[in-house]
């Protein structure tokens, strides 16, 4: 049962945080009775083709809990309002904005950041995806006192799992966000009791991840494995997605494609060539081997079985995809 008493002497906590991954750490906060005594999140965003305005993941819980909440547009903005709070600590998770010194340096235990990696290496962000679409075969969160610089402060703490095979982004975030409140919650009294000794980050074996954008889910079969591709589709879901166009009586269709397995043959020398197997599998062509699809959905379309695809949209057995 959750634990909704603020601890004797608790320390002032402001929490900065976005979407679902922060959400999972700021509930075990309160659960745990650290309610922060102001959550600072990204203001509410448009989302959609119909533009819907958003709130975050992190407001709408901080609203339910009646926490102060402030969506400054640039955190300088509200640096004399956290001073007046005098914090203890700034916990920072998946944010989105980069903290000046002026506003990391206000509490007198720091401002901590929860990173879905196991720094140095993919520092920036996007490192969940970034881990699924290189194959790793180990991830983690680490957490660190932030500096001057991206995800390159002293580490205090960090927890390494096993990658769960064919994992997909979301469920990922879902499993580093749980495994970063938990290590949170047991590292905290002991950084504010200044028994944690700081790490250094060994820079040389630094690594950084991009800004994901639309165009980065575009699949090109000339310059991609299979195995490439598959990696691709569970980073990507649900955003951006992995596409490709097809072509059909003059009419061009985005079709993304949410589930797919690699096999090692190959059955034609056209890259992006659909073909059918004697099992009736929609199968495409790679580099150097092919892609057998399970799931798609032309965009703004319901998402079809292979079975269902193929009988819905005549004439995709055969065609290019590009």
């Amino acid at each position: 049962m959750a634990n909704n008493k603020m601890k004797e002497n608790a320390p002032k906590i402001v929490f900065m945080g976005t979407p679902e991954f922060a959400e999972t750490i700021l509930q075990t906060l309160v659960q745990k009775g650290y309610e922060p005594v102001l959550v600072v999140t990204a203001p509410d965003q448009e989302v959609g083709r119909k533009k819907i305005i958003t709130a975050p993941p992190v407001k709408n819980f901080a609203r339910r809990h009646g926490i102060s909440i402030l969506q400054p547009f640039r955190v300088r903005e509200i640096k004399e309002q956290i001073k007046g709070l005098e914090p203890d600590i700034i916990i920072v998770a998946a944010y989105g904005y980069f903290l000046p010194k002026e506003i990391y340096e206000i509490p007198r235990f720091g401002t901590i950041n929860i990173h879905p990696s196991l720094l140095p290496k993919f520092r920036g962000p996007s490192p969940i995806q970034t881990s699924i679409l290189e194959g790793e075969l180990t991830t983690g969160v680490t957490i660190i006192k932030i500096d001057e610089e991206i995800d390159h402060g002293p580490i205090i703490a960090r927890k390494a799992i096993e990658m769960p095979k064919k994992i997909y982004y979301k469920d990922l975030e879902a499993k580093l966000a749980e495994l970063g409140s938990e290590l949170l919650i047991d590292i905290l009294p002991k950084w504010l009791n200044g028994k944690i000794e700081e790490i250094p980050q060994d820079d040389t074996m630094a690594s950084f991840t991009k800004i994901i954008d639309k165009e980065d889910g575009r699949i090109n079969w000339a310059e991609s494995t299979a195995h490439e591709i598959e990696r691709k589709i569970r980073a990507f879901h649900p955003w951006p997605s992995t596409y490709a166009y097809w072509e059909n009586d003059n009419e061009r269709r985005m079709v993304k494609i949410l589930e797919a397995e690699p096999i090692d043959s190959v059955e034609t020398s056209t890259v992006g060539k659909v073909y059918s197997t004697r099992e009736n599998k929609i199968v495409v062509q790679c580099k150097g081997d092919s892609l057998v699809v399970k799931r798609l959905q032309v965009e703004g379309k319901n998402p079809l079985t292979e079975k269902e695809f193929v009988l819905g949209y005549e004439g995709f057995i055969g065609s290019v995809l590009k």
